[in-house]
C-alpha cells in the first residue's frame, strides 16, 4: 500500500514538473503509514475544525485513500482517540523520565519541573493537541477516561510526589493535591491562549520570556 506525498503540487502522475513540485510516492512500514496518517490527522483536525473535518480531508492530506485511513481506524472519533493516547503517552513518557533525573532541594525540583512543563507545551504540535482534546473532549467519552484517568492522574501524581518530598519543608498532602491539580492547568491555559491570541495578549513577549514569568509567579506569587 502506498502514500502520495506531495498531493498540492497540481502534477497527475507521469507529468513532467520541477523536481521540488514532483509528486512522489514511498513504500512505508505500516507503523510508519500509520503515524503520517496521525500527523495529517492532528494538522487537518487544527485547521478545520474536528467537527467540520471529514476523514476525506486527512486522507487527502497525505495522497492516501479514504480505504487505507479506514484500514487503521474505524471512525473520526478512533482516529482522534488513537492521536490524542499516542501523542501523550509518548510525551508522558519523556515527562516521567525527566522527574526520574532531577534533583536539589523542593523548590529547584519544582522549578526544573515547571519549566519541564512549559517547554513540553512548545514542541510542535503539543498545544495544538491539547486545545483539540479539550474541545472534544465532552463529546468523546473515550477520550475524557483517557485524559482524567491517565494523563491528569499521571501528573498530578508526579506534582504531589515533588512537593511531599523534603521532611519538614514538604506540603501538607492535602494542600498539594490541590495545588498539583491547579498548576498544569495554569500552565495550559498560558500556553493556549498565547497560541490562540498570537501574542497579542502577551504584549509581545517571547515564549521564553513567558515561560520564565509562568514559572516565577507559580513559584514565589506577585512580588
Amino acid at each position: 500500500m502506498e502514500i502520495e506525498e506531495g498531493t498540492a503540487s497540481g502534477f497527475a502522475t507521469g507529468e513532467s514538473a520541477p523536481a521540488t513540485e514532483a509528486r512522489q510516492r514511498e513504500r512505508l512500514a505500516p507503523e510508519e503509514r500509520r503515524d503520517k496518517l496521525l500527523d495529517a490527522a492532528l494538522a487537518v483536525f487544527s485547521e478545520l475544525g474536528f467537527e467540520r473535518a471529514t476523514l476525506n480531508d486527512v486522507a487527502d492530506r497525505v495522497g492516501a485513500t479514504k480505504g487505507c485511513l479506514y484500514h487503521y481506524f474505524e471512525s473520526k472519533e478512533k482516529l482522534l482517540l488513537e492521536l490524542v493516547r499516542e501523542r501523550k503517552a509518548a510525551h508522558l513518557a519523556d515527562y516521567e523520565a525527566f522527574v526520574q533525573s532531577i534533583e536539589g532541594s523542593r523548590e529547584e525540583r519544582l522549578e526544573a519541573l515547571l519549566r519541564r512543563m512549559w517547554q513540553g507545551l512548545q514542541e510542535p504540535g503539543q498545544v495544538e493537541l491539547a486545545t483539540l482534546t479539550l474541545n472534544q473532549v465532552s463529546r468523546v467519552p473515550e477520550l475524557r477516561r483517557f485524559l482524567v484517568d491517565e494523563v491528569i492522574a499521571q501528573k498530578q501524581q508526579t506534582l504531589q510526589r515533588v512537593l511531599a518530598r523534603d521532611g519538614q519543608d514538604a506540603v501538607d498532602s492535602a494542600d498539594a493535591a490541590a495545588i498539583a491539580a491547579v498548576i498544569p492547568c495554569m500552565i495550559l491555559g498560558v500556553a493556549i491562549c498565547e497560541h490562540v491570541l498570537g501574542g497579542s495578549e502577551s504584549g509581545g513577549l517571547t515564549a521564553e520570556q513567558l515561560g520564565n514569568a509562568v514559572t516565577r509567579v507559580l513559584l514565589h506569587g506577585i512580588k
